[in-house]
């Protein structure tokens, strides 16, 4: 079910902030004229984070580390890129036991691990594409891995990375190939794929996929899961966008009313928190503190409009922008 109204031009990010955090005028910029193509969070420290650079040829793409959410950084793989062929880190994946196990999507560059904390990587060898748009695990032991495809849709492992399977075709439309994202729920038991066509959720562990919406002339670019069966969706195409929400599970669809006209672009969450935040390429942060009824500007000192990650924490607010390098904000988010 699907109430139409008029809405954004845009590509889409929402994300979740703990409610905990409030307001502060501190912030601290780092890795100032930086594009910051993705960001991952350690599963054990909060504080550290891992930030995958895109750069402007073959071997700046470097991942940097961060052990004060941002603050501060020191690059891996001693100040190189993954590989001299490397220009863009376009996604990153923390092994969820094995903490210096670190996986890198590249765009047409492959995939690649380190098993150090990055001070070497490999590719992996058996990844059937070049182009990694998204990498998260499936489980606790992070033996299953879910990989988003521009060329091959969603591809899963079930052994740690040694071997990779291509989600069958018959579960497959030609708008899947491209996936762009990948979510989970709080138990790892489902994963929403977004993709060109549409979103999908599988809960059979990517063995098949089931069509939730399929947005007319939009993209879907991102999900959040807000809490048991409250799913948001970002999804926009040439002409417009718009901010999708289900509280059954993606069963049903409504979309959301009233929301500013922005570009938004990427997606987080904090479970069962209320409050969401979006950023997009052309109006920086906006915020909801009523899970979503109304939003309002969140901060004024970003170091430009265009947001590429994000990164919620109980304290601080880690912020990736294509182009400006990364801001910090420390306490937590109430809008003005």
């Amino acid at each position: 079910m699907l109430n139409k109204t008029k809405g954004f031009l845009a590509v889409l990010l929402l994300f979740f902030v703990s409610p905990d955090v409030i307001p502060d005028d501190s912030v601290v910029f780092s890795l100032e004229g930086t594009i910051i193509r993705s960001m991952a969070v350690d599963p054990a420290n909060p504080a550290v984070i891992y930030a995958g650079l895109k750069g402007a040829k073959m071997g700046e793409g470097l991942v940097q580390r961060s052990s004060d959410h941002g603050k501060t950084w020191k690059a891996l793989n001693n100040g190189r890129a993954i590989t001299a062929y490397t220009s863009d880190v376009q996604c990153l994946a923390t092994h969820p036991s094995k903490l210096d196990n670190i996986y890198a999507g590249t765009w047409k560059n492959g995939m690649y691990r380190t098993v150090n904390g990055g001070k070497s990587w490999r590719r992996v060898p058996s990844f059937p594409t070049s182009d990694i748009r998204s990498i998260v695990f499936g489980n606790s032991s992070g033996t299953l891995i879910y990989a988003a495809t521009a060329s091959h849709g969603v591809v899963r492992s079930t052994d740690d990375g040694r071997s990779w399977i291509i989600c069958p075709p018959a579960v497959l439309d030609s708008t899947f190939t491209f996936a762009w994202s990948l979510t989970l729920d709080k138990d790892k038991s489902t994963v929403y794929a977004q993709t060109f066509g549409g979103c999908f959720r599988s809960q059979n562990r990517g063995k098949s996929w089931t069509p939730l919406i399929k947005p007319e002339n939009r993209k879907c670019w991102d999900l959040a899961v807000a809490g048991e069966g409250d799913l948001w969706l970002a999804a926009s195409g040439d002409a417009d966008g718009a901010l999708y929400h289900s509280s059954d599970n993606g069963d049903t669809w409504q979309i959301v009313p009233d929301i500013p006209n922005a570009k938004y672009c990427k997606i987080a969450s904090a479970y069962n928190s209320g409050i969401l935040a979006a950023g997009s390429w052309d109006q920086g942060l906006l915020l909801s503190t009523d899970a979503g009824k109304s939003w309002q500007p969140a901060v004024d000192s970003l170091p430009g409009p265009t947001i590429s990650a994000i990164i919620p924490a109980k304290d601080y607010l880690t912020v990736g922008t294509w182009g400006n390098g990364v801001a910090v904000y420390r306490g937590s988010y109430g809008g003005q």
